[in-house]
């Protein structure tokens, strides 16, 4: 089965981890990686940050994963708020992982923190030109989704 996000067709995902064929993982895992594919294939040179361990339960992942709580031969575990990357990023991709911040059971490992706040700090660690693509769910951060409902976001 198929689906089209910004004109192109896509295969669902479907992976045995997290059940990834139930939920939005199915979309969000294709539509992540052709985006990093696609820079990467227009510039190898691009640098690419993951924001939140995701795809690396999925695949290997070669560019560096900032996430506080998970472990992996590329991820930085480092408060989102706290660390200071090296250089900037031509492309930012977080899969899921916004909402979660300073949020709830998460609240444990960073200070409360709003979406909009994340997002700003991820902006800072943007080259010039670079892009930003994440995606959330709506439904579970009350606050995220007033952002988004309200165009704050």
């Amino acid at each position: 089965m198929t689906f089209l996000w910004n004109g192109r067709c896509f295969s669902y995902f479907s992976h045995k981890y997290n059940h990834a064929w139930e939920n939005v993982r199915a979309v969000e895992v294709p539509i992540l990686r052709w985006v990093i594919a696609d820079k990467l294939r227009r510039n190898p040179r691009a640098r690419v940050l993951e924001f939140g361990n995701v795809l690396a339960h999925y695949g290997e992942v070669t560019w560096p994963v900032l996430d506080i709580r998970e472990s992996g031969p590329t991820v930085v575990n480092s408060d989102l708020m706290a660390w200071k990357p090296g250089c900037p990023f031509d492309l930012i991709v977080s899969i899921s992982t916004i909402e979660h911040v300073g949020f709830e059971r998460y609240a444990q490992y960073t200070a409360p923190t709003s979406p909009a706040t994340v997002l700003g700090r991820l902006r800072t660690y943007l080259a010039p030109g670079g892009r930003l693509l994440a995606t959330v769910p709506t439904g579970y951060n009350p606050t995220l989704d007033e952002g988004l409902r309200t165009g704050a976001l």
